[in-house]
């Protein structure tokens, strides 16, 4: 029967009348400690009801159980709505992720543009086990200072910029390539054409899944509008692409553009899918809320999440992963 109040490793330590350093090795299955001792030790630890302190443990470490995460933002008061949707899904996740082996998330929200303090010197003042970055530009400062730091793992979310940093991101050319194949299956006309609403022409994601629909379909097949993920890009390239390009199927490269794009179509009369057909990118939750519910490729955010967090909990420096996406058939296609 276990006791009502646990016990220290001090206290263990006192009942076998050996040091803590040998409790400590026996209940973490180190070295130097005999095996009758170690199971000694343990079953009494589990009968008294000890729990680790694990402050003290990470203290002896030199490290904690603290993540950092950097959510980075252009400016404030600015749509950004991808973002901050796509960003939440994923954030909800890495909480969950965290949790389970007992962790924290310590959250940085910071705006280009405001005097930036040093990603480096947080991480360093919380004395964090690790960090994962949203939104990190390419022209951010700070790049090569964290492509080069050596002490903890950094890992970075849809973007990929080499040296020690990690990246997890979805695989966009697999996701366009999903996309290409549903359009080409109900029968595309080799002469038609099709828009696409790109984010800015520096976005990664953005210029990877342009190639993407270049390789797929074809440069003189595409015409383009560049929007900026916002609702309102999304809403200006569908007016500009149907009016002016006559163009009546839209790939979106995110989907608060293509709810934009939705926006405008119901404001102008056009049926979807029967008259406009139109796809997004990211599988936010609003995409199955609205009406019509938009067809759109998703990422896999569980996974995702638990490669971010692993790679920190592994040390890892320098490994890029692609996850694979789904296509979800919904109404707008």
């Amino acid at each position: 029967m276990k006791a009502a109040t646990s016990v220290t490793i001090k206290d263990i330590a006192k009942y076998f009348g050996v040091s803590v350093g040998t409790v400590s090795k026996a209940l973490n299955n180190q070295k130097g400690v005999s095996e009758t001792l170690r199971e000694k030790i343990k079953d009494y630890a589990e009968e008294q009801n000890y729990t680790p302190n694990l402050t003290a443990i990470n203290l002896v470490k030199r490290e904690t159980n603290k993540i950092a995460l950097f959510i980075l933002s252009k400016e404030r008061n600015k749509e950004e709505s991808r973002f901050s949707i796509l960003w939440v899904e994923l954030l909800k996740q890495l909480l969950e992720e965290v949790y389970k082996i007992n962790h924290n998330l310590i959250i940085y929200k910071l705006f280009y543009g405001d005097d930036m303090k040093n990603y480096i010197e947080l991480c360093k003042a919380e004395n964090v086990k690790g960090a994962i970055f949203f939104g990190l530009m390419n022209n951010d400062p700070q790049i090569e200072e964290l492509k080069n730091y050596k002490q903890i793992p950094f890992v970075i979310f849809d973007n990929n910029f080499g040296g020690r940093l990690n990246s997890v991101k979805t695989d966009n050319y697999i996701g366009i390539k999903k996309i290409s194949e549903y359009m080409k299956k109900l029968e595309i006309s080799s002469k038609e054409k099709i828009g696409i609403i790109t984010g800015e022409d520096t976005a990664q994601v953005s210029l990877e899944r342009e190639n993407a629909v270049i390789s797929e379909f074809g440069k003189k097949k595409i015409e383009k509008f560049e929007g900026n993920f916002t609702k309102k890009s999304g809403y200006n390239g569908a007016k500009y692409l149907i009016e002016t390009k006559k163009i009546n199927k839209i790939i979106c490269f995110s989907d608060t553009m293509a709810i934009g794009a939705i926006e405008y179509c119901k404001e102008k009369k056009y049926t979807i899918p029967e008259t406009i057909k139109i796809i997004g990118f990211d599988n936010i939750i609003l995409s199955e809320m609205i009406y019509p519910k938009l067809t759109t490729v998703g990422h896999k955010l569980d996974e995702i999440s638990k490669n971010m967090i692993d790679l920190i909990i592994d040390k890892m420096s320098g490994i890029n992963l692609l996850i694979e996406p789904e296509i979800y058939v919904r109404e707008t296609y």
